[in-house]
């Protein structure tokens, strides 16, 4: 599986010495495999929100943060398998590779 990987490229901060709004670009295409470890369903009267926790595999060098996000994630022949977007929340890395719990949320 391949995903673009974003990352957010604003570094100005507002007149208060808070960090401006993200802007998150497209810093390359990379070999990940994406799997879905759960899928829950919130009710709150008439709102319903799909909160979808998934786990990634990155090889041991790859250049993958907290904080950054997956999107489109397609497989060899360039079809899109997953699409949306993940956000990184951890990084684990393992002996031979990196596992990153990611956060899907849709409302």
């Amino acid at each position: 599986m391949r995903a673009d990987l974003e990352r957010n490229t604003e570094t100005a901060t507002d007149a208060y010495g808070h960090p401006a709004t993200p802007v998150f670009s497209v810093i390359g295409r990379i070999a990940t495999w994406v799997y879905s470890k759960a899928r829950r369903e919130i009710t709150d009267g008439d709102k319903l929100t799909v909160v979808e926790d998934a786990r990634a595999f990155f090889s041991q060098n790859a250049d993958v943060q907290q904080g950054d996000k997956i999107s489109d994630i397609r497989d060899r022949l360039g079809q899109i398998v997953m699409a949306g977007r993940y956000r990184i929340e951890t990084i684990q890395r393992k002996r031979r590779h990196q596992e990153a719990g990611l956060l899907k949320v849709m409302s």
